[in-house]
């Protein structure tokens, strides 16, 4: 089972502020936990968690994403990865 989607509440932040993603299996984790592995293209930008645990029976989980200041406006790509599927979206970091 890996990710089907990974959704951001916003998709540009001022940097130093923070938003939450919400991540989406292909189904339901089963039948043990399934952990979702973080990779950001920009860390200085956007520091993503390593991963979190999405429990078993449950298909999603939410995780906040924080930002650092920026001095110029970056795009970074944010990947969600579960048994080697991978899902994107792109965050926008302002000054």
């Amino acid at each position: 089972i890996g990710v089907l989607s990974i959704a951001l509440k916003s998709t540009s932040v001022k940097g130093g502020t923070s938003t939450t993603a919400t991540i989406t299996l292909e189904a339901v984790a089963a039948p043990a936990d399934i952990t979702v592995t973080f990779i950001s293209s920009n860390t200085d930008a956007v520091p993503t968690p390593v991963s979190i645990v999405i429990k078993a029976g449950q298909q999603t989980a939410t995780v906040t994403i924080a930002t650092n200041k920026v001095t110029s406006k970056k795009t970074v790509t944010i990947s969600a990865v579960a048994n080697n599927v991978t899902q994107n979206a792109n965050l926008t970091v302002t000054p």
